[in-house]
């Protein structure tokens, strides 16, 4: 559970355009779980298992969003990676043809 001080200092953050950490960022959206169950619980009156179940909907989609962007992230890298790898034979050719040269 996130302190509300903590999370109304990374709201703050967040909303002025400071580029938080992936872990401020996780706490950030923890924060925003807990505001979101409080304020449901104060306008539907729903009991604690409602709540509890309603939480973990919210970590479920939160984790859903992560893994989506984690595979973002994954595949762009992986591109870099290829693309890195085309660049270093590249080089190696350049180099093998070079020494051949100097050798003869």
């Amino acid at each position: 559970m996130i302190a509300d001080k903590t999370g109304k200092k990374l709201h703050d953050k967040f909303t002025r355009g400071v580029e938080l950490t992936s872990e401020e960022h996780a706490q950030l959206e923890d924060w925003y779980t807990q505001q979101d169950i409080q304020e449901e619980q104060k306008l539907i009156g729903r009991s604690s298992d409602d709540a509890l179940e309603l939480k973990f909907q919210k970590a479920l989609e939160y984790a859903h969003q992560s893994l989506a962007q984690l595979s973002k992230q994954l595949k762009e890298t992986e591109q870099e990676n290829n693309q890195l790898r085309a660049e270093n034979r590249k080089i190696r050719q350049q180099l093998e043809k070079l020494l051949l040269r100097q050798q003869a």
